[in-house]
């Protein structure tokens, strides 16, 4: 005779009682540590290209520096900073989607 197996939680490996029930919790998760993770990611790169701005401004001293004689380096900082937020927000919420509704 075959033995039923238990419904499991692919993430804790752990026997699912209900699955019926169970099953948003674990998409919420899923949902939760996708957004934890791109969180983390984004601080980390935002940090970087603030310590590099920080870092030039010491090294040119109190004068800002215009690159091609148009624009001002704090504006390419700026961009990088709207660029990546913008990125990581629209990349971040496909993925978050895709966690939650995976089954």
């Amino acid at each position: 005779m075959n033995a039923v197996e238990p419904v499991t939680d692919r993430v804790a490996n752990t026997p699912v009682q209900d699955e019926r029930w169970y099953r948003p919790f674990i998409n919420v998760r899923r949902g939760l540590c996708e957004l934890a993770a791109h969180t983390v990611m984004m601080l980390a790169i935002l940090s970087t290209i603030r310590l590099i701005e920080k870092y030039l401004q010491t090294l040119w001293g109190v004068h800002e520096k215009v690159f091609l004689g148009i624009v001002p380096a704090r504006y390419l900082f700026e961009a990088a900073d709207l660029g990546l937020i913008l990125g990581f927000l629209t990349i971040g919420i496909v993925f978050i989607l895709k966690a939650y509704l995976t089954k």
